[in-house]
């Protein structure tokens, strides 16, 4: 435990400096995490489309010759 002024300035530096880094990593966290959550989002809009293009390939009779 520091008892000194000298030993408490650097115990709060210190622990200023393990905070901006936590808030860095935080940061980048945040970012990924809403890249993944956009990507996510653009996954199932195209899932989506690809179910209702199934659909109508299902529903639709087929025609002569090969599928388009």
């Amino acid at each position: 435990v520091p008892e000194s002024v000298p030993e408490l300035r650097e115990a709060l530096a210190q622990e200023r400096r393990g905070r901006e880094e936590l808030e860095r990593e935080l940061g980048k966290l945040r970012a990924a995490g809403q890249g993944l959550a956009r990507r996510l989002q653009e996954a199932e809009s195209r899932n989506l489309e690809l179910e209702a293009k199934l659909r109508r390939l299902q529903s639709d009779p087929p025609g002569p010759g090969p599928p388009p």
